[in-house]
């Protein structure tokens, strides 16, 4: 175990990401948003290459896709689309 791998400033930065997208607040969110990431950084790793930083390119577009058009979350959002078709 390095110690620059282990506590470097990405890695929390990817935790507090992954709450972030999968919507802050809710035990259900860390959990979504960590299904959607963790996926998403090894497909784009292992297609881009992990040294040259394009992961972190488009994390940083869903996270603006995220706060632009679901501002509380994936989370939220899943869960008011399911009632809204749920009550038709």
């Amino acid at each position: 175990i390095q110690p620059d791998n282990t506590y470097s400033t990405f890695v929390s930065f990817d935790i507090m990401l992954r709450s972030i997208i999968g919507g802050m607040g809710t035990v259900a969110g860390p959990v979504i948003g960590s299904f959607i990431l963790t996926p998403l950084a090894e497909i784009t790793r292992s297609f881009l290459g992990g040294k040259s930083g394009a992961h972190l390119m488009i994390y940083g577009l869903i996270l603006m896709a995220v706060c632009i058009f679901l501002p509380q979350g994936v989370y939220p959002g899943i869960k008011k689309w399911l009632t809204r078709f749920q009550s038709e």
